[in-house]
């Protein structure tokens, strides 16, 4: 197993089936985030992979077995308003492998690729989203010395 960056010669094929388990798995956790039940929107999908092939300030890291991509790290640096102190900010927006390939290591290695990538970007720290009650992820990056420092509250409007 390998980690690597995407190129633009590889099949999004497993990008899109792994990011539908993340969406699908995120749905559980969070009803009112995705609706898959209409169409999964792979054009969508495929503009922000190959969005991350031409941009300098956002990457995806593969994870490969066998020609087979079997997880992948998607990152990005934000600069952020003058009054924050963090001025550049890493964003990891997502991180997943393939359910039969889990807790074999994958995602540590991802996540040190994405680390590495980081630093090179000059960037201190990196914030990431995940639901509340994934508990799986949450021990995960605790793991990692990943910890929650704020909450993000979502009201109904009725």
């Amino acid at each position: 197993m390998k980690i690597r960056k995407l190129k633009k010669e590889d099949s999004l094929k497993d990008l899109i089936e792994l990011s539908y388990i993340m969406i699908k798995d995120y749905e559980t956790h969070h009803k009112e985030f995705f609706d898959l039940k209409k169409k999964f929107d792979k054009k969508s999908l495929k503009q922000h992979f190959h969005k991350s092939l031409e941009n300098k300030d956002m990457q995806t890291f593969v994870a490969e077995e066998k020609e087979k991509i079997i997880g992948f790290i998607t990152v990005e640096l934000r600069e952020r308003i003058p009054f924050y102190k963090i001025k550049k900010l890493g964003f990891i927006s997502s991180l997943i492998v393939y359910p039969e390939h889990r807790r074999k290591g994958i995602a540590d290695k991802l996540l040190k690729e994405a680390i590495k990538w980081f630093k090179k970007k000059k960037a201190k720290y990196f914030d990431l989203d995940t639901a509340v009650k994934n508990k799986g992820a949450l021990k995960f990056y605790k793991r990692h010395k990943i910890y929650p420092i704020k909450y993000k509250l979502l009201g109904e409007i009725k």
